[in-house]
This record gives structure tokens, sequence and C-alpha cells, in this order.
């Protein structure tokens, strides 16, 4: 793990950064010496347009992946998800690189399909990088790292739940004992907590903290989850967890209190704007 301002990134994640942007690099090269050398068409941009074209293409390119989170943990727990988030990752790119080419006039007409080619080399160049990169590295390299409070029964339902969902983008490293009164968890699985959770969470590069002792009015190291919280660890009751990770709305573990402060009522004004936009073209072309 690499630590990038207060955040743990996994080395594996940093090389398949770099091997991407160097695809991007090439495969823009590639459509050129593709179209020119062996094409034998002859050459209508400026030598300095073609310097600055491979990078341009991959810092464009990249940022839009990245923007559309592509490089963080559990990107590529569904492999729809992971299609739907490259191909719009690409159409996002290609969109900001057609602009550019068009309002800037750095192309000509003839030099465009260049732009095309590109984009379809690098794209199954990325593709080829991403089945290799699954393949060599461990699985639970791209999951978020999970630490969960608690060895008891509420426990033991995250550890059944995520051995059912064996698809799921996370991983549980481990289980803090903080006293539960029932003890299911194994003793293997179990952590000790000698350290802070701070430091635990440090030394095994956790992304989420759950909270899942049985006992609600039980007293929880509350500083040390605020601690967490700042470094930029996130915290998640037992509800959120299921409903956010596994897809799961328990209602055995329903409160009133959850539903009051739960987000999933709110409606953003893009939201209502996207959704009456929606409602009244369906309706125009209905009627």
């Amino acid at each position: 793990m690499i630590k990038l301002f207060g955040v743990y990134i996994s080395k594996a994640v940093v090389l398949l950064a770099v091997i991407e942007i160097l695809i991007f690099f090439a495969s823009i090269l590639g459509a050129f010496y593709l179209r020119h050398e062996f094409g034998g068409d002859p050459l209508e941009i400026s030598d300095q347009t073609l310097k600055n074209l491979p990078a341009t293409f991959s810092v464009i390119m990249f940022s839009s992946l990245t923007a559309l989170g592509l490089y963080q943990k559990g990107s590529m727990a569904s492999s729809s998800g992971f299609l739907l988030r490259l191909i719009l990752g690409f159409l996002v790119g290609g969109t900001i690189m057609a602009f550019l080419f068009i309002s800037l006039n750095l192309f000509p007409v003839a030099e465009r399909p260049l732009l095309t080619q590109g984009l379809i080399i690098s794209l199954l160049g990325i593709l080829v990088a991403r089945t290799l990169f699954v393949r060599v590295t461990s699985d639970k390299t791209l999951k978020r790292r999970v630490l969960v409070l608690g060895v008891g029964i509420n426990a033991d339902r995250i550890e059944e739940s995520v051995k059912a969902k064996d698809t799921v983008g996370i991983v549980v490293v481990g289980y803090v004992n903080l006293g539960d009164r029932i003890e299911l968890i194994d003793e293997e699985r179990q952590i000790v907590k000698d350290q802070t959770l701070l430091e635990i969470s440090n030394r095994l590069a956790v992304d989420e903290i759950v909270v899942a002792v049985d006992d609600r009015r039980k007293k929880l190291p509350n500083h040390e989850l605020l601690e967490c919280k700042i470094k930029g660890i996130q915290i998640l009751d037992l509800l959120t967890f299921f409903e956010k990770e596994l897809s799961i709305i328990n209602i055995d573990l329903l409160y009133p209190s959850w539903m009051l402060y739960a987000d999933g009522y709110r409606q953003r004004a893009l939201n209502r704007t996207i959704k009456k936009t929606f409602d009244m073209s369906v309706g125009i072309v209905i009627f």
C-alpha cells in the first residue's frame, strides 16, 4: 500500500494506472502509424500538434476514467458495471477530444478519423490490461477493506452475507472484539483491541468501519471513531452497510430513526430536473 494524501492506495492499482496511461499514449501513436506509415496517406497536421497529441489524449482519457471511478476499489466487482463505466468514460473523453479538435481547429477533416482509431485501439488495450490485471493480481486488490466492530450476532450476519455474495466488492479484514456477550466469530477472525481504532485501521489499510455491536446502548469508542472519520475512513452503521455494500435492507434490524435520517428520500434539484425533463419528453412522444 502507498499512502497518498492520507489515503492508502494499492501499489497494484497505481501500476495499473501507469500501464493504462501508457496504453493511451501508445494508442494514438499506433493509430498515426497505421494511417500514415503503413497506409501511405499524406500527413496533414503540424509536427507540434503531433508531439502534443499523445500526451493530451492520455491526460484527458485517464482523467475521464478516473472521474467515473474506474480506479477505485470495488470498480470491477461487477463486470456489467465496469463495462458501463468504461464505455461512459470513453464517450466523455472522446467527446472532450472531439470538442478540442473542432473548437481549436487542430485537425483538418481528413485527419479526424485518427481520433476514432485511437479510441478503438485504446479501448481494446484497456480491456486486455484489465483482464490480465485481474488474473495476475489477488482478487482482494480491487476490493474495499472493511473493519467490523463486534463479534456477536450482528457481526455474524455480516460474515454470512459476505460469504453468500462472493462477488461483492469488499473484503472484511477482521472483527474487533469490544466485549460482546455472545461471540459467534471465529477467534482467528477476531482482532484484539490492543491499539486505537485508527492504528488498527492504518495497519490493515482499512477503507470502511462498520459498527455492528449487538447492544446499541454499549459505550462505543466514539472519540476513536471520530479520529478515523477525520482521517477519511468511512464509518457505517449495520443497516447502511447492508444497503450500501450488499444491496440489502435487513428488515429485522430496521429502526425508525434509520428511516428518518436515511438519504434515500432526498430529492436534489438536478434529479428533479432530469426526471421532469424525461417525463415531458415521454409525454410529447406518446401524445
